[in-house]
């Protein structure tokens, strides 16, 4: 799973690669993939997703070990025309304001199987 970002706009997507099984088998693999992932979510502690989300805020604002890796991300983001030079910042704020429920509220308008809005 990963995730995209462009003009400030997020998606989620979920890359599936091989042909040994057939099209229904993978897609019954995904399903059950995602109802083990919303499981996971409704027995998470709060404590947990805390914990998880300060990992992640600390991995997305570590600083560049060199400064070569700083430039080459400037320039990716310069060549895409994202000139939002606080997009990270924003990012973290954002990250930060999320709250477990939050994301259990997404998960089930989004991902779960009897989804509104899938």
């Amino acid at each position: 799973a990963a995730y995209w970002s462009s003009n400030d706009a997020v998606g989620f997507c979920v890359e599936v690669e091989g042909n040994r099984l057939p099209p229904v088998e993978v897609d019954l693999r995904i399903e059950a993939c995602l109802a083990s992932l919303w499981q996971e979510l409704k027995d998470m502690p709060e404590e947990t997703f805390l914990q998880r989300q300060r990992c992640l805020v600390t991995d997305r604002t570590r600083r560049f070990t060199q400064l070569s890796q700083e430039t080459r991300q400037h320039w990716a983001d310069l060549k895409k025309g994202n000139y939002n030079f606080d997009h990270l910042r924003r990012l973290v704020a954002a990250m930060e304001a999320l709250s477990h429920a939050d994301i259990m509220e997404f998960f089930e308008k989004h991902l779960a199987e009897p989804a509104p809005l899938r």
